[in-house]
């Protein structure tokens, strides 16, 4: 008997009114449309004003659990590895519950959620105590004092999984056509949520990468895991510019590692910086050696970064890697040179020549040369000698051979000097015919690479300092030549303090003659004179000839 005929109390046939029902239920489902649209409102404002991920899913949650009250909703949202649901929304929940599935592994025959989120497909439980899927979630269900749950996949707008929807009740309960309808909004609407976010921490995340990146180069940028052997994820084509590999044999370990190409002296304090760093939860500054491809030592700068998800979790290492050889070696440079110049400093005139030796031996020993010296021009520039020299072990010197040569014989080379260029050849065999005299001197002394700087005062040049490779070639940078040449100018300072003081005690001495002859000569006539001028001079006694006027002059100037 259908409602509608239904004896009254009265016992009179019972007729409802139709237009009233109709009137009802379309009041009903005004209020109901009317109710959904505010709620949806209520999330597309908070989504376009930037609220956090999770008040808008909460928004949704409640916004279903209004609809119906007799449910619990939950939202969980795919990790980046595809592999685990993570917390998103649950506000109904008991907390304990929460935390149980958050993390959940998805798979086939995983409660409901987990199962979903693997195949992509709705998963409707009636009742958990009895269903298969819940079995290692019965007492967890049990305790949270839910019977039914009902999972819908959340995709995103590429047709991907990013997560779940779930209704749960209380009582087993199966689903009808307004649960479903109800499921599938809840879930398009929190796909666009959760995608949107996912979106502007994509952009975050790319944005923090770059400024990371453009902070430090050139050099190697590196996105890695923080695992045993720092999988890379990518690796800039900088790679090859500082370690002589391309990217490409880093990019998921697929060559080689980074790690691998560290000085296994500095392996220990390269994994213990970055350790510490990543528990303090900040970047790191390390110097560090590694071994390039060509085989030799590099120095290299790195600075990088933990990158932590939205849970605090450490989720990869960014950071760049770049060359400081050059600049390390320029600065150890600098610092030689200080020291060059402080000994000349310290050391009185009359030891300058050992100043010199020793700062000849350190440039030696920097820059790995076979011969360091220098060379001093007569005071007519008619000749130069081999006054100062330091050979490495095994390499024979030269400076006893070569005395008194005429610049003429070697003017291609002593143009430069004259001029005060430097010349640099990193190469003789590379000379020009016009130095076929030079090139012959080189091969006599097996010279294969050298670098010649002018010695000068007062602007004139008066000789030379140089060094000479005869194992290899070598080429000089401009930073190099530069500082090189304030060591030959410390030198030519050292050489000109010393002939000036020179001067300065001939001339004294000089003085101290003509004071002696002076007094000597008062009341001495004839050839008395004559022989206390020769006292003197410590010249033997005569009894004619006048003096040499030379004498005078050599006294006075002394040897150059």
């Amino acid at each position: 008997m259908l409602a509608r005929d239904r004896p009254s109390p009265t016992g009179s046939r019972y007729r409802p009114d139709l237009r009233k029902i109709d009137q009802s239920m379309a009041t009903f489902s005004s209020q109901f449309l009317l109710n959904r649209e505010q709620h949806r409102n209520r999330v597309l404002t908070a989504l376009a004003t930037g609220k956090p991920l999770q008040s808008i899913l909460d928004l949704i949650v409640e916004w279903i659990e209004a609809e119906n009250p007799d449910s619990f909703c939950s939202v969980l949202i795919l990790d980046r590895d595809g592999e685990h649901l993570l917390h998103g929304s649950a506000p109904s929940m008991p907390e304990f519950y929460n935390r149980a599935v958050h993390g959940l592994a998805i798979g086939p025959g995983v409660g409901s959620c987990g199962e979903a989120a693997h195949s992509g497909q709705r998963v409707m439980v009636e009742d958990i105590q009895t269903h298969p899927n819940w079995e290692p979630f019965r007492d967890l269900a049990r305790k949270a004092g839910l019977r039914a749950c009902w999972a819908q996949p959340i995709f995103s707008s590429s047709k991907a999984v990013i997560g779940t929807f779930a209704i749960y009740h209380a009582y087993p309960r199966c689903p009808d056509d307004s649960d479903i309808e109800r499921i599938l909004v809840a879930a398009e609407i929190a796909s666009l949520a959760i995608e949107h976010k996912q979106a502007e921490e994509g952009i975050k995340e790319a944005r923090d990468q770059f400024r990371t990146l453009t902070e430090n180069i050139p050099g190697l940028s590196y996105h890695c895991k923080f695992d045993e052997h720092w999988t890379a994820l990518y690796v800039s084509e900088g790679a090859e510019l500082v370690t002589g590999y391309p990217a490409r044999d880093f990019i998921k370990n697929a060559v080689r590692t980074l790690d691998s190409l560290v000085h296994p002296e500095d392996t220990g304090f390269v994994g213990e910086s970055i350790h510490t760093s990543v528990a303090q939860g900040k970047g790191w500054d390390i110097e560090y050696r590694i071994f390039h491809r060509d085989g030799e030592v590099r120095w290299v700068h790195e600075k990088g970064q933990p990158i932590f998800d939205r849970d605090g979790n450490l989720a990869y290492l960014d950071g760049f890697v770049y060359d400081i050889t050059e600049s390390r070696r320029q600065t150890a440079f600098q610092d030689l040179v200080a020291t060059i110049s402080t000994d000349f400093v310290n050391t009185p005139i009359e030891e300058a020549d050992g100043a010199i030796h020793r700062a000849l031996e350190r440039i030696g020993h920097f820059f790995e040369a076979d011969r360091t010296y220098i060379f001093r021009f007569s005071d007519d520039e008619r000749f130069m000698d081999n006054t100062h020299e330091w050979c490495a072990p095994g390499v024979a010197p030269q400076s006893d051979r070569i005395r008194q040569v005429p610049l003429e014989t070697y003017s291609w080379c002593t143009d430069y000097i004259r001029r005060q260029e430097p010349l640099h050849i990193p190469d003789v065999e590379t000379l020009p015919p016009k130095a076929a005299n030079e090139l012959a001197e080189f091969r006599t002394q097996s010279i294969r690479s050298l670098l010649m700087l002018p010695l000068s005062t007062d602007g004139h040049a008066i000789g030379f300092y140089g060094l000479d490779l005869v194992h290899t070639t070598q080429l000089w940078n401009e930073t190099e030549i530069r500082l090189l040449q304030v060591v030959a100018e410390i030198i030519a300072s050292a050489l000109a303090r010393r002939r000036t003081e020179k001067i300065r005690q001939n001339q004294a001495r000089l003085q101290s003659m003509v004071a002696e002859i002076s007094a000597e000569m008062v009341n001495l006539f004839g050839e008395e004179t004559d022989n206390a001028i020769d006292r003197a001079l410590g010249v033997p006694a005569r009894s004619s000839g006048p003096i040499e006027a030379t004498s005078f002059v050599s006294t006075m100037t002394g040897p150059p």
